[in-house]
């Protein structure tokens, strides 16, 4: 389940990559969002997603790196398994290994 792509029912249908699922009936996920239009450098790193990942429109997956500002960030969230509602793919081995390291920098995991 982890890397699974999901379309979750969550503020909307939206799509979310799952980090784990070990508890049970809950699931911790990270939004895909759309690509940054501005400069994040220093500010988060993003994980680009799209066809690859059964996505019909290009995404990425953002992690916040540290920072003494404070900076709103709502992309880790937890859900409950019937939030999921359709699985669209997964990341590559490749994305799910770079996706760990970006969360290890921001001491997410």
């Amino acid at each position: 389940m982890r890397g699974d792509v999901w379309w979750a029912d969550v503020e909307g249908v939206k799509p979310v990559v799952v980090l784990s699922g070990d508890e049970p009936g809950e699931i911790r996920a990270m939004f895909i969002v759309e690509p940054a239009r501005a400069d994040i450098e220093g500010v988060c790193l993003e994980l680009p997603v799209g066809q690859a990942e059964g996505l019909s429109d290009p995404g990425a997956v953002r992690v916040a790196l540290p920072s003494a500002v404070a900076f709103p960030c709502s992309w880790l969230v937890t859900l409950r398994k019937e939030d999921l509602t359709r699985r669209a793919g997964a990341l590559s081995s490749a994305k799910l290994e770079e996706l760990g390291r970006m969360m290890a920098l921001a001491g997410l995991e």
